[in-house]
């Protein structure tokens, strides 16, 4: 049994544990901390429900909280209701461990065992390299996070369409030491990043959002899969790089979903030819150029990790920009409090947002599971918020 994580003092009700896999390696993972945080509502004198964040009232159907038709702090209330109601019925993300087995299958080198001699050195020569590092970075007083201009410098050679389907290429360099629980892979980390698609398919097919923001969106890898597996709703990149934007809309402009980012899919596509119809916008997470409630939903899939000098900015900015509900596949601190972990992240400068932050920042958790694969020294995890 899992579990609960408590983000607040609302009660908490644990989902179902996952479907055991027939063919998984190993042993089942260690169960690991998840919860689902029911939303805050007051009740005012007249007895009706109000929503706390703006005073609106709400009506009451089948236990689903919706608010009245009209515009709530600029916000058009008819485009978040589908959205709002899923959220009020509670978020459960059903990808179950013979999925993610599935998924992260193709990418594995190597299965060991945390007694293994070969994953105890490997574990040894990590904590030594970021030990090192951090107290070299502590030492040199480094400010924490990367710049925007040193981020559009280090990503200006990177983002070509060469090197985004080397990314996604699962059958490469498998050889970076993985954990899923208890088990212990050598694998490509492309396998994890098929795992965070799942989470995103199985959220988005129980919120039903007619629009969809990923902030922070590269090449577009995530949207074009995304866009192939849910062909009618329009998804938007927002990527700070001009190399990134560009090799994103090259991609866009193909007659159909090129064949690298079909096997990239965890899931069969649905549509080969959706892709073309992704937008992708160049800016600043801290300064999103859209106007307040823009889209049913905001993710964020490992961008918020390099955004710690713009951390609380980039956050309320997600906030603002939902019209209903927000996703982050992040390294919180939460789950790299300690070890290697910590050490990688203070040594790079990364995210240290923990999940009691967001509520200030205008976001209220309602579900979280740290059990996805991850690195070893890399500590990752999902939040589905609401936006305040």
């Amino acid at each position: 049994m899992r579990n609960a994580l408590a983000l607040g003092s609302a009660p908490g009700r644990l989902r179902r544990d996952r479907a055991s896999p027939s063919s998984a390696p190993e042993s089942q993972p260690q169960q690991s901390h998840f919860s689902r945080v029911d939303p805050k509502v007051t009740t005012s004198a007249d007895s009706a429900p109000r929503d706390t964040r703006n005073g609106s009232h709400l009506k009451n159907e089948s236990h689903v909280q919706i608010l009245d038709g009209g515009v709530v702090n600029g916000k058009s209330v008819e485009a978040f209701v589908p959205v709002r109601r899923a959220l009020e019925n509670g978020v459960r993300i059903n990808v179950t461990d013979a999925e993610i087995a599935e998924a992260l299958a193709p990418s594995i080198g190597r299965v060991l065992h945390s007694r293994d001699k070969d994953w105890r050195r490997l574990k040894r020569r990590l904590l030594l390299k970021w030990r090192t590092r951090r107290y070299r970075r502590l030492l040199s007083f480094w400010r924490q996070g990367t710049s925007e201009k040193e981020l559009n410098y280090k990503y200006e050679g990177k983002w070509t369409p060469t090197r985004a389907f080397k990314r996604i290429d699962v059958s490469r360099d498998q050889h970076t030491p993985i954990i899923w629980g208890d088990r212990c892979y050598l694998a490509n980390t492309a396998g994890t990043k098929r795992v965070h698609l799942l989470y995103l398919m199985d959220l988005i097919a129980q919120l039903h959002p007619r629009s969809v923001l990923e902030v922070g969106s590269g090449t577009g890898q995530n949207l074009f899969v995304l866009s192939a597996q849910f062909p009618g709703i329009a998804f938007t990149g927002l990527e700070l790089t001009a190399a990134g934007v560009k090799t994103a809309r090259a991609i866009a402009s193909c007659a159909k979903l090129p064949d690298e980012l079909a096997r990239f899919s965890p899931r069969p596509i649905r549509d080969d030819t959706a892709h073309r119809h992704v937008e992708f916008v160049e800016g600043s997470g801290s300064s999103l150029p859209f106007p307040d409630g823009s889209f049913d939903l905001v993710y964020t899939v490992l961008a918020l990790e390099q955004m710690e000098r713009v951390r609380e900015d980039a956050l309320r900015e997600i906030a603002r920009v939902s019209a209903g509900a927000a996703a982050m596949i992040e390294p919180f601190r939460d789950w790299n409090a300690s070890g290697i972990a910590r050490n990688r992240v203070v040594a790079k400068g990364y995210f240290s947002a923990r999940l009691s932050d967001l509520r200030s920042l205008g976001l209220e958790p309602l579900f979280t599971d740290s059990s996805l694969p991850r690195k070893l020294d890399f500590g990752v995890g999902i939040v589905v918020a609401r936006a305040n």
